[in-house]
C-alpha cells in the first residue's frame, strides 16, 4: 500500500514537472515583414508576453510545432514559417527574413516579365537547415510579388513551374534557391527544355538528380537534398534499359547509376 501511494505520489510529481517545463523563444522579424502572429498546431493564436518593435518574447512555449504568420506594413501576409520546439529545450531564438520578391527573368513579347500566377507558378518550397531539418512554409505576397519566410542561415529551395501554354512552348521548370542571411529576392531564368536519353544494363538504375540555387538550377546551395528529375519514359529492349528525360538547355544536373553487386 505504502509502496503504492509513493509511486503515485511520483508520477504526480512528474507529470506537474512536465507540464510546466516549457521554453521562452524570442523571435526577431525583419524591416518588411514586421510583424507576426504565431499559433500552436491547433491553431490556437499564442499571445506574446513582451513585444518591442519587431521583437516578440514568448516566455512559457510548450514543446510542439508553431506557425508563424508573418505580414508587412500593408497587412499583406508574407508567408508562414513552422517551427518546432524540443521538449527539452528551455530557450530558443529565431531571426526571420523574407525572400521579398521571387521572379523570372523571361520576357515576354512586350518585353515585361513573365507574371506569377499566369506565367509561371512556384511549387515545393521549402527552408533547410545544414543540419538537413525541413521547416515547412507556404508562400506569401509582398507588394504583389510571392514571398517566403525564412530563418537566419537557412536555406530556401523551390521549384518554379511554366504555365501549361509555356510548356507547349518548350519551357520546362527551373530548381532555384538561396541561403538566406538577410532579406532578400530570387530571380531564375525558367529554361526552355529538350529530350535526353541514356542507356545502361536492364538490371542496373540510372537516377537524374539537380542541385538546387543558382539560375536555372547551376547549383550553389549547400546542405540540401538534391532534386531527382523525373524521367519521361523508361524503355527496356533486351539487355538494355534506355532513360529519357526532359532537361533544361542552361541547367547543370548530376547522373548516378548503378547496379546489384
Amino acid at each position: 500500500m505504502k509502496r503504492s501511494v509513493l509511486l503515485s505520489s511520483l508520477l504526480l510529481l512528474c507529470g506537474v514537472w512536465l507540464n510546466v517545463q516549457a521554453a521562452s523563444v524570442t523571435i526577431t522579424m525583419n524591416s518588411v515583414t514586421k510583424t507576426m502572429i504565431l499559433q500552436n498546431s491547433n491553431g490556437v493564436t499564442i499571445a506574446e508576453d513582451t513585444h518591442t518593435n519587431n521583437q516578440y518574447f514568448f516566455g512559457n512555449l510548450q514543446a510542439g510545432d508553431y506557425t508563424i504568420y508573418g505580414y508587412n506594413s500593408n497587412s499583406e501576409l508574407n508567408g508562414t514559417f513552422t517551427f518546432t520546439v524540443d521538449a527539452n529545450a528551455s530557450e530558443m531564438s529565431l531571426q526571420i527574413w523574407t525572400i521579398t520578391k521571387i521572379s523570372t527573368s523571361n520576357k515576354k513579347e512586350d518585353n515585361s516579365y513573365w507574371v506569377y500566377g499566369e506565367d509561371f507558378t512556384i511549387e515545393d518550397c521549402e527552408v533547410h537547415s545544414r543540419e538537413g531539418k525541413t521547416f515547412p512554409v507556404t508562400i506569401g505576397m509582398n507588394a504583389n510579388n510571392p514571398s517566403v519566410l525564412t530563418y537566419d542561415g537557412g536555406s530556401v529551395v523551390l521549384r518554379m513551374v511554366p504555365s501549361t501554354a509555356h510548356q507547349e512552348e518548350g519551357y520546362i521548370f527551373a530548381n532555384d534557391g538561396r541561403t538566406v542571411t538577410g532579406n532578400t529576392t530570387i530571380q531564375t531564368k525558367i529554361p526552355m527544355g529538350g529530350l535526353y536519353s541514356s542507356s545502361c544494363p536492364a538490371d542496373a538504375e540510372i537516377a537524374m538528380m539537380q542541385k538546387p540555387g543558382g539560375d536555372a538550377g547551376t547549383g550553389t546551395i549547400h546542405f540540401v537534398p538534391f532534386r531527382v528529375i523525373e524521367p519521361e519514359s523508361v524503355e527496356v529492349s533486351g539487355d538494355t534499359k534506355t532513360y529519357t528525360w526532359r532537361l533544361g538547355s542552361t541547367c547543370k544536373y548530376n547522373m548516378r547509376a548503378w547496379k546489384e553487386g
